[in-house]
């Protein structure tokens, strides 16, 4: 029998309630996900409590740039 794959939204919730916060870059890097954004979208429509906190940076360019911060706060109670 093979093994099923985990869906993005599962990994994504399992990782933020493990270390309460996740960005772009680590998506990218654990998750191979490239639109975060979308992902927080659905685990917000089931009811899972995310905060945005937009963060300034600079690439390695040196030109500025915005990227979100995403914070688990738990699930909304029925």
């Amino acid at each position: 029998m093979a093994k099923q794959k985990k869906s993005q939204r599962t990994e994504v919730l399992k990782y933020l309630k493990q270390y309460k916060v996740i960005t772009d870059d680590k998506a990218h890097e654990k998750f191979g996900i490239n639109r975060l954004g979308s992902v927080i979208y659905d685990l917000r429509k089931q009811g899972v409590l995310i905060d945005t906190v937009m963060v300034e940076s600079t690439n390695r360019y040196g030109n500025p740039y915005k990227y979100g911060r995403y914070y688990y706060r738990g699930v909304e109670e029925a």
